[in-house]
């Protein structure tokens, strides 16, 4: 899969045909993935691309002063650009920053047909707790379907904590435990899938569990999953 990267737009400084070319090659595929309802990895590359154009830009007149230089990319976490030495004309720092003006609007463009996307998908999941809910929230289980597929699939998760500056992060570590025929299913009650687990998993005797519900029918791995578990975690954290 082509993709966009700060690489990219920094070589229009010396190249600007070929970046071109690069930029326009990887927005028709994220277009082609987004169109088949395939959120990801497209959406979270244009989020990331877009977020480290609006980076530059706002650190535009310190880039300047900084040049002549190769701006290798731009940390997201420590918020800072990496540089490595190189020498830069005046008309190659001009023609780099005239190209990414160019590429904005067209990466926003991409960017809000994934939000829409996700948005819309976002609407349509729902997520609630299995039993009662535990002290313990840093691991547990989650019921999730594959309409596409027709089948449930049963994901064991451990939530992790980490900084982004000063601001608390969670991020979801997920292994699949189990996928379940509908037709199957429908004759358990989600109680008895949760006392399943008990006893398959004795380290964890009072899980978390929580079941997600969605009509949707949209590929999974590349838009169910992905959206189920940011929502999932915003449900945590709660």
């Amino acid at each position: 899969m082509n993709k966009l990267s700060l690489e990219t737009l920094i070589n229009a400084a010396e190249d600007p045909e070929l970046s071109k070319y690069k930029v326009l090659a990887a927005l028709k595929e994220y277009l082609e993935y987004l169109h088949r309802n395939k959120l990801y990895p497209p959406f979270a590359e244009l989020i990331e691309v877009n977020s480290m154009i609006d980076q530059i830009f706002q650190s535009r007149s310190k880039l300047n002063q900084e040049f002549p230089k190769t701006l290798l990319r731009f940390d997201l976490k420590e918020r800072k650009p990496i540089y490595e030495e190189k020498e830069y004309s005046e008309v190659e720092l001009e023609r780099m920053f005239n190209f990414i003006d160019w590429v904005i609007p067209q990466v926003k463009e991409a960017l809000h047909e994934g939000k829409s996307i996700y948005d819309f998908v976002d609407e349509h999941i729902k997520v609630s707790e299995i039993g009662i809910v535990p002290i313990y929230k840093r691991e547990g289980y989650f019921i999730i379907p594959d309409n596409k597929n027709r089948i449930m699939n049963v994901y064991r998760f451990e939530v992790s904590i980490f900084e982004i500056g000063s601001e608390p992060m969670r991020s979801l570590k997920t292994s699949l435990v189990n996928s379940i025929d509908n037709r199957e299913f429908n004759k358990k009650l989600h109680e008895d899938i949760k006392l399943e687990l008990i006893k398959q998993f004795p380290d964890l005797p009072n899980p978390l569990t929580y079941k997600i519900e969605t009509d949707l029918d949209f590929p999974f791995n590349e838009t169910i999953l992905p959206v189920a578990k940011r929502k999932l975690i915003q449900k945590i954290a709660a």
